[in-house]
């Protein structure tokens, strides 16, 4: 064993140089298979997703809105429930629009009633 030629040299440098450039060429590869499937997943999830609603209110926009609410006012003024009982029309419509309540478990206690307490060290 001597020391190496210059043509083992320039072969072990050109062999690390392209081991390198297989490892990069590898990470991506793998970098673009990734970006593709996350931009199909975005796609698939943007067609699914409902458009955000525009919070800019202009002067056609408010115009419609009047005149949507204000026919509504009028279906809810003619409506016989509401004509009989105002107010009870209103509790019932807001009860119904309320999400429902959980209910809380109940704790559990020991088997003969007794609830457990803390042991003060």
């Amino acid at each position: 064993m001597g020391k190496p030629s210059k043509a083992d040299t320039k072969f072990l440098t050109l062999f690390f140089i392209f081991k390198k450039f297989d490892k990069k060429l590898q990470f991506y590869t793998k970098v673009k298979d990734t970006i593709t499937s996350l931009s199909v997943q975005k796609e698939i999830g943007k067609k699914s997703a409902l458009p955000a609603p525009e919070l800019k209110m202009n002067c056609k926009r408010r115009q419609k809105l009047v005149l949507t609410e204000g026919e509504r006012l009028n279906k809810v003024l003619d409506h016989p429930a509401f004509q009989a009982d105002p107010i009870g029309s209103i509790f019932q419509h807001l009860q119904s629009q309320q999400p429902p309540e959980e209910e809380n478990p109940k704790k559990k206690t020991n088997t003969n009633g007794s609830k457990k307490r803390n042991k003060k060290k």
